[in-house]
């Protein structure tokens, strides 16, 4: 008999069965964890109003693995879905806990939240000069959510890509948070001494000076020790409100709320820590298979840059299979878009990429959720070559700066023409910096900022797995500048002058303002930016040549242009 046959005929078989013998009991799982695990043919996933919002673990085989909330059990009832009840995993491993940061250190146990606050200061105290912990928010029942910034001047915002890896939102799927913490362990114990060079030639020293490093081990704390802070055993994939926090984000297909529930703390920190970050790549783990599954998972159509998120996806597995050949080894040799394996409606991957113009891979790292600890060096062995690699991803692409002709830094839009549409475009970070990823090929990139006049750089060279330094200068647009804003009333004297104007006016007053000069074909000249005056401000005028300029003023309330004559 076809295996497909067989196992339909055991799906209605069992079904018959839960019906009279197995509803109060999995309501009573219900009531205690507030989630269960079920199993039905794919094709039913068609029958499920909103199905995307539904907390799909997997789909193999045409069987579709599915967590349910009390909600949604009912539903599933209600539409006479047979299905299969499977075995919680996180029931049914037994896991080794460490309460110790050195007996976690051995790296084959799993921390107890104590020991992983503790592990996660640790690296602070011992490597002050280059690792510093931040506080993205809280959990619902008030752990903390952690990242560790690793970087040379970890004290400093500088103009490097920010890199986030992030684990564990399902707070049974525990692989990568034993891995992220390993990470960091290894980079800042690694940085400084002989490099650790691997088959891709590269090294730490280069990865810790060049970008900024951010890791959160550990995304959903209470789904993790849902039964406690000294065991992992019985944890759930959901929150304290059995909400699936990757059904949970905004949705660029289905809206703020997919979930119809409100956003949850975890994910309103997640939200404003990531949009403070600027993050211009990132990864979270997953557990339950062994693929990179890269955007989207929302849309049918492919993401423009497909192919570049093909590219990062094959080399991470390509890499992973020089030690294993055997592992990541299902879906295209590892890899998958998501919408093609089974799309999502709130999944963080697509929030990153599509509202905040970052990129973002979901990496399932583990078939199994919850491996026996002792299997945890093994992922490890398999796994850092690729996750150092992904990191040195970031340093690759156009490497750009956006600043006016004073070079000062803009707050640009960059696009590739005849490419990019809806969120695809990139934005400069602080100090005008960007990192536009694509594939190898020549662009055509379109740089634009407010009050300033477009440019388009045609024929920029990209390569793969190499960067591209690109600066951009914009000139100011006072057409638009005087447009867009109301006019502050200022008086400057003497105009004309041969030396010193005064600028007066008690709208002004101590009120943050900014000054600048300009040619008369746009080119700024001079500028003084949040300043706080009393009742006038003299500027010497000595650098200028004689001539006619423009002199503008600007507050919040909009800004003033008046020509200035310069005379010797």
């Amino acid at each position: 008999m076809h295996n497909n046959t067989f196992r339909t005929i055991l799906f209605l078989l069992i079904t018959a069965q839960i019906t009279v013998f197995a509803q109060q009991p999995m309501k009573l799982r219900l009531e205690q964890r507030g989630e269960i695990i079920v199993s039905f043919e794919a094709k039913y996933l068609n029958e499920i109003p909103n199905v995307g919002c539904w907390s799909i673990d997997k789909v193999i085989d045409n069987t579709a693995y599915v967590y349910l909330n009390s909600a949604q059990y009912e539903k599933i009832l209600e539409l006479n879905i047979p299905f299969i009840p499977e075995p919680i995993p996180s029931l049914r491993t037994v896991a080794t806990m460490s309460n110790s940061v050195t007996q976690a250190q051995e790296w084959d146990t799993y921390p107890d939240y104590p020991t992983y606050l503790a592990m996660m200061n640790q690296f602070t105290i011992d490597y002050p000069h280059i690792c510093k912990l931040d506080t993205i928010g809280y959990s619902v029942d008030g752990r903390l959510l952690l990242a560790l910034k690793i970087s040379d001047n970890v004290t400093e915002d500088e103009p490097e890509p920010e890199f986030f890896y992030t684990s564990s939102m399902h707070g049974d799927e525990l692989t990568g948070y034993v891995l992220m913490l390993r990470l960091a362990d290894y980079l800042l114990s690694n940085y400084q001494r002989d490099p650790v060079k691997s088959t891709s030639s590269y090294d730490v020293n280069n990865l810790v000076d060049n970008i900024e490093i951010y890791i959160n081990p550990l995304a959903n704390p209470d789904g993790t020790f849902k039964t406690g802070d000294h065991t992992v055993i019985g944890a759930t994939r959901s929150n304290a409100n059995n909400v699936d926090l990757n059904r949970n984000f905004p949705d660029p297909e289905d809206g703020e709320h997919p979930d119809g529930k409100d956003w949850q703390i975890e994910n309103i920190a997640m939200m404003e820590y990531m949009q403070s970050k600027n993050f211009s790549l990132s990864m979270n783990f997953h557990g339950g298979a062994e693929v990179l599954n890269y955007p989207w998972d929302t849309f049918s159509a492919r993401h423009v840059d497909d192919s570049w998120f093909q590219l990062i996806s094959r080399a991470y597995a390509d890499t992973v299979h020089t030690i294993d050949a055997n592992y990541m080894d299902g879906f295209d040799n590892g890899i998958t878009n998501g919408y093609d394996w089974y799309s999502i409606s709130g999944g963080r991957q697509d929030y990153v990429t599509h509202f905040l113009h970052g990129r973002e891979i979901t990496l399932e790292i583990s078939n199994t959720k919850l491996p026996d600890a002792t299997e945890l060096p093994a992922f490890w062995d398999k796994n850092y070559r690729s996750l150092l690699h992904y990191m040195e991803e970031a340093s690759y692409g156009i490497h750009g700066l956006v600043t006016d002709t004073v070079g000062s830094p803009l707050q640009a839009k960059i696009m590739v023409l005849n490419h990019d549409f809806d969120s695809s475009f990139v934005r400069t970070q602080k100090g005008g910096v960007f990192y536009r990823y694509l594939k190898a090929g020549i662009y055509d990139i379109i740089v634009s900022a407010n009050d300033h006049k477009s440019k388009t750089i045609s024929d920029v060279n990209v390569d793969d797995f190499e960067a591209t330094k690109l600066e951009v200068e914009l000139e100011i647009d006072e057409s638009v500048s005087v447009r867009n804003k109301i006019s502050v009333d200022f008086t400057m004297y003497p105009n004309p002058t041969s030396s010193l104007i005064t600028i007066t006016n008690q709208q002004l007053k101590n009120r943050p303002i900014t000054f600048r000069i300009f040619s008369l074909d746009g080119k700024m000249l001079w500028n003084k930016d949040g300043l706080l005056l009393d009742d006038s401000f003299e500027i010497d005028l000595t650098f200028l040549n004689s001539g006619i300029y423009l002199f503008l003023v600007e507050n919040e309330d909009g800004v003033s242009i008046q020509k200035l004559i310069k005379n010797d």
